[in-house]
């Protein structure tokens, strides 16, 4: 979760809103919706979106498999005193201009009940999940905490820390991507897969003079990946600095979660990969 720009942690928690609506799109919020999946202040409850899955024919046809296929789900009202399943999503509310109206269709009983307005980089996000994961169980801000309730969002700030660090994982939106950005994922998904085992080589090295093997054979297949890669330094740039990485709210959001898998475009990077190559 993200605050519009020029919003705060300490603007939240004081009920003045959560985005300057000169950055931020419109977002619907139905009333009706969020009534049905009310959130008692007094429990430690959240809501959870029950994201549907494509039809196995629409799986990784194109790059944007589904696209005319719109998402829906449905909201579940849950505890976190029991343990409930679900992923978290992690990603920057800010975004560029508004390509077209995003929703996502909220069901009951296989009936589209609400439509509900998202941003762009939410929409995105989504889809990207539903092509990766089918049906899932999701926490998202947007969608999941009632906009509109200042009560309701106070109420859900202070859970954040338990709401990340419960889930099972939590998927961090880089962006959409292109063909250049997908192989700088899977670059640096090699480099840090080498790092570790360089690191496990020097470990189970018994002399000096191994451990110098170690790193030359290391250097020498690192430059060997450079030119058999040949990345665009700004591809490469748009992963190491990406809006998700170097925004306080989101770096909050690493910091309370754990089994972070970052998603840009068609690849994925554990975290555990992303910090071993850097």
């Amino acid at each position: 979760m993200e605050p519009g720009v020029g919003v705060d942690l300490a603007s939240l928690q004081s009920g003045q809103g959560r985005v300057n609506p000169t950055s931020y799109p419109r977002v619907l919020l139905p009333s009706a919706l969020y009534a049905a999946s009310y959130l008692p202040r007094e429990s430690r409850s959240i809501r959870v979106l029950h994201l549907e899955g494509l039809p196995n024919r629409q799986k990784r046809t194109k790059r944007h498999p589904g696209q005319e296929i719109p998402l829906q789900g449905q909201l579940s009202v849950q505890s976190l005193d029991e343990s409930p399943h679900y992923t978290a999503l992690s990603y920057v509310w800010a975004q560029a201009e508004l390509k077209e109206r995003r929703v996502i269709h909220i069901q009951q009983d296989g009936v589209t009940i609400d439509e509900l307005e998202i941003t762009e980089n939410c929409y995105q996000a989504l889809m990207s999940i539903r092509q990766r994961a089918g049906s899932i169980s999701l926490w998202v801000d947007a969608i999941c905490i009632n906009q509109a309730d200042d009560d309701e969002k106070c109420h859900q700030v202070a859970l954040l820390g338990d709401i990340y660090g419960l889930a099972t994982m939590t998927y961090a939106w880089l962006g959409e991507g292109h063909a250049g950005t997908d192989k700088a994922m899977r670059y640096v998904r090699a480099q840090g897969l080498r790092s570790t085992r360089l690191q496990l080589g020097l470990a189970a090295a018994t002399t000096e003079q191994t451990k110098r093997e170690e790193r030359r054979r290391y250097t020498g297949l690192f430059f060997r990946d450079i030119l058999a890669w040949y990345i665009e330094k700004n591809d490469l740039d748009f992963i190491l600095e990406t809006v998700w990485l170097t925004r306080a709210w989101t770096f909050q959001e690493f910091v309370l979660s754990h089994n972070i898998t970052l998603l840009c475009g068609n690849e994925e990077l554990r975290w555990e990969e992303f910090f071993a190559a850097i």
